[in-house]
């Protein structure tokens, strides 16, 4: 079984509809047995999430998604909780596409098991010595002043190199889940624990997707190529600071309790890398807003 997996579209970003209508004409011609869209194919508005999937009708195989951070992307008065559990699982139905995130899929004796994962901070690199607390409010230390909510952050415990960091993470603006990251990667874990057990019982081997990371390995920084100026000083210091939310360690450490799984795909970094982490074959797409990839694997 050929499958071809892709991720990070943002067909909503101007600059990234007509590469990701040329990578769909490509994988429509390449004819995959099974084909994986692994997140952040759109954000805030389902009509165009709905537009990118219609670019795979042509594609006569079993086709995969898994939701990405931008897709829970609601404003300040929406439900990312609703549109993760209802919306985003009827949309990818009606573009023929099973959402794995609702549940696993069986092709043949390979099993399909997907989630959107989450991050913890515990993927937070401590070069940069940013306090937990701004993690927590998605904001680095040199910004948090900017912004009345959090100026109460501030306080003497701050390194220069700290202050020096004026990222956001613009989750903290456009998801609404209602809990915090914690707890809901703590119910993501359960549901994805119930899924591999679920198909380990009837495959002999399992292809995991995630659009959050679940190895160090894969992170930019431990790439044998990372991003340029990655984790020097100066304005890459601002790259780092979104290194807690590339994913988390307990997702890995749940996929490796399965035997059973082979493979385990992964995007959101946008920053290609590939490990094997005991016996998993673990590979991170690396498509991004101006450059899509995918990448094809051998079942």
């Amino acid at each position: 079984m050929r499958i071809l997996a892709t991720a990070d579209l943002h067909y909503n970003v101007r600059r990234g509809v007509a590469p990701t209508r040329r990578l769909a004409a490509e994988i429509v011609a390449a004819a995959p047995d099974a084909l994986l869209l692994v997140g952040d194919c759109a954000a805030n508005d389902l009509d165009i999430l709905e537009q990118c999937l219609h670019l795979f009708d042509r594609l006569r195989a079993p086709k995969f998604y898994v939701p990405g951070n931008h897709e829970l992307w609601v404003g300040r008065h929406g439900d990312s909780l609703r549109r993760y559990e209802h919306e985003l699982p009827a949309a990818a139905g009606r573009c023929g596409f099973d959402c794995l995130d609702a549940g696993p899929r069986l092709v043949g004796d390979v099993g399909f098991v997907g989630s959107i994962g989450w991050y913890d901070y515990a993927f937070a690199d401590p070069v940069i010595e940013v306090p937990a607390r701004f993690y927590q409010a998605k904001v680095g230390p040199g910004a948090a002043g900017q912004f009345a909510e959090h100026r109460g952050l501030l306080g003497d415990d701050l390194s220069d190199r700290a202050r020096g960091v004026i990222a956001r993470w613009m989750d903290g603006v456009h998801v609404r889940l209602g809990v915090d990251d914690a707890a809901f990667l703590d119910r993501l874990l359960d549901r994805l624990d119930a899924h591999l057990r679920e198909v380990s019982v009837r495959a002999e081997r399992i292809v995991v997707a995630t659009h959050h990371l679940p190895f160090a390995e894969l992170l930019p920084r431990n790439c044998a190529e990372p991003p340029p100026n990655h984790r020097t000083l100066g304005g890459s210091d601002n790259w780092s600071f979104a290194d807690a939310y590339m994913g988390s360690p307990r997702i890995g450490e749940l996929i490796r309790r399965f035997d059973k799984v082979r493979w385990a795909l992964s995007a959101h970094s946008h920053w290609p890398a590939r490990a094997t982490v005991n016996g998993i074959d673990a590979i991170n797409i690396g498509s991004g807003y101006h450059q899509k990839r995918f990448v094809t694997i051998e079942v």
